[in-house]
C-alpha cells in the first residue's frame, strides 16, 4: 500500500509538472529576449514528457487506443519527414534550411512531444486546464503594468506600440497570438465546465476566466489596436452562443436547466456587453473597419492595381470615395492573393520559412518589396509546397473532424474552438516562423491528445487500466 501510494503520488507530480512547465513556456514563448529560457524549458519539458509517456505505455494505457486517433500525430510526423527529405533532395537554399532544421524545426518537434504529454496529463487533472493559461495571464498582467505606466505618462488610454520596442511582445501579432490562445482557451474551458458540471458557478472556473477574457479584449483595443484579435474574439463569442442555444434546445430537462442557467446567463450577458463596448471603441479608433469591404475588393485585383509590389514607391490605390485604401488591409489581401498564385508554379516549395514569398516574388517581379503574405498557411505552402500544407493543415482538420464525429465528453468545446481559432489566426497572421511554428505544434499536439479517448483510473495504478474506446 505504501509503494502504491508513492507510485500514484509520483505520477500525479509528473502531471502537475508538465502542466506548469507548459504554462510557463506559453507565458514566455512570444516574449522578446527569452530564447535561452525557452530552450531550457523545452528540453526539460521533453525529458519529463518522454518519461511520462513511457510510464503510460508501461501501464498499458496506450494499448487500446484505436489507430485513427493517432492520425493527427501521424500527419505531423510525416511533415517532419517531408521537411528533412526536402533538405536532402529539393532544397535550393540548403544552408538556410539546415539552420532552420537545427533551430525552428527541432524546437517544434520538442514542442509537439510536450504538447502530447500535457494533453494526456490534463485527462487526469481536468480541473487544472485553466492553469495552462496562467503563464500567458501573468505575461498580460505585466503587459498591463507597462501599459498603465505609459498611459499615465502620456495621459491617454490609447497607447499602441505597433512595431514593438516598448511592450514585452515584439509587435502586435505576438500579442494577438498569445491573447487569442488565452481568450479562446479560457472561454471554451468555461463552457465545457458549465456543461459538464450542470452550470456550477465557481470563482476559479468562472469569474477569473471572464476577467482574463475582458482584459484580453481591452489589450486588443487600447494596446495592440488589432482588428484581427477583436474579430477572432467576436467570432468565438458568436460561435459559443450558437452552440449554447442549440445545446439547450437538445436538452429534455429545460425547466430545471433554466433555474441553474440564470447565473450563467447573467455572467454571459455582462461579458458580451463589455465585449460589445470594447469592440465599438475599436471601430472608433481604427477606421479600417468602415472601408474594409471596399479595400478588399480593390486589393483582390492584383493585376489592375500592382501597387502591392512596392507600396513605398507606388503608394496605395485610390478608392471610389477619393481616398486611398487602408494600407494594412490592402497589403494583406493583395500579398495573400499573390502568394496563392505562386503556389501552382512551386508545388513542392522552396524549403525555407525565412521569407519564401519574397524569394519567389523576386523571380517574377524583381525589386518587389513585400517580405511576407501575412498568412502563415500561405507561407508554409510556399515553403514546403502542397505536401507540406496537406500534412500540417490536414492534421488540424483531422483533429476538428474527429472531435465533431466523436465529441470529447470533457473537452469537446475546447478542442473545436481552439482548432477553428488556430485555422483562422494562422490564415490572417504573420506567424510562419520561429516561435509561432513551435506554438502551433504544441497546440495541435495538445488538442490531438485531449481528444483521444483516454482513461486513467486512480485506483488501478500500477496495473493495466481500463481505456475508454
Amino acid at each position: 500500500m505504501v509503494l502504491f501510494g508513492q507510485l500514484k503520488s509520483r505520477q500525479s507530480w509528473f502531471e502537475s509538472a508538465l502542466i506548469l512547465l507548459s504554462s510557463t513556456l506559453l507565458g514566455i514563448w512570444a516574449i522578446k529576449d527569452t530564447i535561452a529560457l525557452r530552450n531550457i524549458l523545452l528540453v526539460v519539458g521533453t525529458i519529463f514528457s518522454l518519461i511520462y509517456l513511457w510510464r503510460l505505455y508501461q501501464r498499458g494505457l496506450l494499448d487500446n487506443i484505436r489507430l485513427y486517433n493517432w492520425l493527427p500525430f501521424l500527419l505531423m510526423g510525416l511533415l517532419f519527414v517531408w521537411v528533412i527529405a526536402h533538405y536532402f533532395i529539393l532544397s535550393p537554399f540548403p544552408e538556410v534550411q539546415l539552420q532552420e532544421l537545427k533551430s525552428t524545426w527541432f524546437r517544434a518537434f520538442l514542442a509537439m512531444v510536450l504538447g502530447m504529454a500535457t494533453g494526456f496529463a490534463l485527462h487526469k487533472k481536468v480541473n487544472s486546464i485553466n492553469l495552462l493559461w496562467l503563464g500567458i495571464g501573468l505575461s498580460f498582467t505585466y503587459l498591463f503594468y507597462q501599459y498603465l505606466s505609459r498611459a499615465i505618462l502620456e495621459k491617454n488610454i490609447f497607447v499602441v506600440d505597433w512595431y514593438g520596442g516598448y511592450y514585452i511582445y515584439i509587435g502586435k501579432i505576438n500579442g494577438v497570438l498569445m491573447g487569442s490562445l488565452l481568450f479562446c482557451g479560457l472561454g471554451a474551458a468555461w463552457i465545457d465546465h458549465l456543461r459538464v458540471s450542470g452550470f456550477a458557478i465557481r470563482f476559479s472556473n468562472t469569474f477569473l476566466p471572464l476577467i482574463g477574457m475582458v482584459l484580453t479584449i481591452y489589450a486588443y483595443v487600447f494596446i495592440f489596436d488589432t482588428r484581427n484579435g477583436v474579430g477572432i474574439a467576436v467570432l468565438c463569442v458568436v460561435g459559443w452562443a450558437l452552440y449554447g442555444f442549440f445545446w439547450f434546445l437538445g436538452q429534455t430537462n429545460r425547466q430545471q436547466l433554466v433555474q441553474k442557467f440564470k447565473g450563467a446567463i447573467l455572467l454571459t450577458t455582462l461579458a458580451v456587453t463589455i465585449l460589445a463596448a470594447l469592440t465599438y471603441q475599436q471601430t472608433r479608433f481604427n477606421t479600417g473597419w468602415s472601408t474594409m469591404i471596399e479595400d478588399v475588393k480593390i486589393a483582390a485585383q492584383i493585376e489592375k492595381y500592382p501597387n502591392w509590389q512596392n507600396p513605398g514607391r507606388y503608394g496605395y490605390p485610390i478608392a471610389e470615395s477619393g481616398k486611398a485604401v487602408a494600407g494594412n488591409t490592402y497589403e494583406r489581401v493583395a500579398w495573400g492573393i499573390a502568394g496563392i498564385h505562386l503556389i501552382p508554379a512551386n508545388p513542392f516549395g522552396i524549403g525555407v520559412l525565412n521569407q519564401p514569398f519574397n524569394r519567389l516574388l523576386q523571380e517574377k517581379f524583381p525589386g518587389a518589396t513585400p517580405g511576407s503574405t501575412h498568412s502563415a498557411w500561405i507561407e508554409l505552402a510556399l515553403a514546403f509546397g502542397v505536401p507540406g500544407f496537406i500534412f500540417l493543415f490536414g492534421a488540424l482538420v483531422c483533429i476538428l473532424v474527429l472531435t465533431i464525429i466523436a465529441p470529447s465528453q470533457r473537452f469537446g468545446v475546447f478542442i473545436v474552438s481552439l482548432s477553428l481559432m488556430l485555422m483562422l489566426l494562422y490564415a490572417i497572421g504573420e506567424l510562419s516562423r520561429g516561435h509561432a511554428i513551435e506554438v502551433l505544434f504544441f497546440a495541435m499536439a495538445l488538442l490531438a491528445a485531449l481528444r483521444i479517448p483516454f482513461g486513467i483510473s486512480d485506483d488501478s495504478f500500477p496495473g493495466r487500466d481500463r481505456v475508454t474506446k
